[in-house]
């Protein structure tokens, strides 16, 4: 019995002592923070949805702008594909909202873009003096890079690590993205900070039955991404994302790895999915034409 209480006390007075540092550095636990991450593929944004159109073309801007307020908000963090005009991207978001992407001389490259809301700030990592993953784009003109970028709060508190996508497009370039995410694994490797990752965006997956390999886009992307010494995870969902007319796929997702916990499932817009048509955003023809051809996807994480 001594013994126990002996040691019961020891424990009491390292406890005491822990937090008294903790004080005396000015360091206390911090708490749990909740964020709501979304990814987006705007379907030629700044051409009128078509890689053919002008920017006289893009009318989506009023209905855009409405769409976001109404299904997307609440969030803290858009992953966006397929923006060509990235300066106009702060006509259809949130007052206060700002985003991160890189430059190319292509007038029609198809920009990944990171945007946030005036609550959290985003910043280089401490690894490299840019926010791309050059390595992922095969065609230094054409081909997206991966944006990637530590997620902090305003007074300067690191909470993630985010990287945003678009990967090679159609089925038989599953190889490609393949090599893409062994890529970011590769730059991943090069954080040393114990930040948790997200990776989010379109990774233009397809099932074994369309790419031709004996696994799914999705668990060969995931064997990829852990090659590296950042071991991820799925946070799976079975919705589809990607809708024009009567084609359906499942395109856009969530890979996380360390200390992240998905609240919820993701949730992609109901448009997508839905098997009868309603009225504006839920008539798919209205939606193809005035928002995208990709519905948003959400997820609730902590960390």
């Amino acid at each position: 019995m001594n013994f126990l209480l002996r040691s019961w006390k020891m424990g009491l007075v390292s406890m005491l002592l822990v937090s008294a540092g903790l004080i005396a550095e000015g360091r206390a636990p911090a708490a749990p923070v909740q964020l709501n991450i979304v990814t987006f593929n705007l379907k030629w944004f700044g051409l009128g949805g078509s890689m053919d159109g002008s920017p006289a073309e893009e009318k989506r801007n009023a209905t855009l702008k409405k769409f976001i307020q109404e299904k997307v908000m609440p969030a803290d963090v858009i992953s966006f594909q397929e923006v060509v005009d990235v300066p106009r991207l702060a006509s259809i978001l949130p007052t206060g909202w700002k985003c991160s992407s890189y430059q190319r001389q292509n007038p029609i490259h198809q920009y990944v873009v990171l945007c946030y809301s005036n609550q959290y700030d985003l910043r280089l990592v401490d690894y490299d003096n840019n926010n791309t993953i050059e390595a992922v784009a095969s065609d230094p003109e054409r081909s997206r890079p991966a944006v990637r970028m530590n997620l902090t709060t305003k007074q300067g508190r690191a909470l993630l690590t985010i990287v945003g996508v678009h990967l090679k497009a159609y089925p038989e370039e599953s190889e490609t993205r393949e090599s893409q995410s062994e890529k970011i694994a590769d730059d991943l490797d090069r954080n040393n900070s114990r930040l948790p990752i997200l990776i989010t965006g379109d990774f233009n997956t397809y099932p074994t039955s369309q790419n031709g390999r004996d696994e799914d886009d999705l668990d060969i992307l995931l064997e990829g991404l852990n090659q590296g010494t950042h071991q991820f995870k799925l946070a799976a969902h079975n919705e589809y994302t990607y809708r024009s007319g009567s084609r359906k796929s499942k395109f856009d997702h969530f890979y996380i790895s360390g200390n992240i916990k998905a609240i919820d499932t993701p949730d992609a817009f109901d448009v997508c999915s839905q098997k009868t048509n309603g009225k504006d955003f839920f008539d798919i023809k209205y939606y193809n034409k005035n928002v995208s051809d990709h519905c948003p996807v959400k997820i609730k994480v902590q960390l």
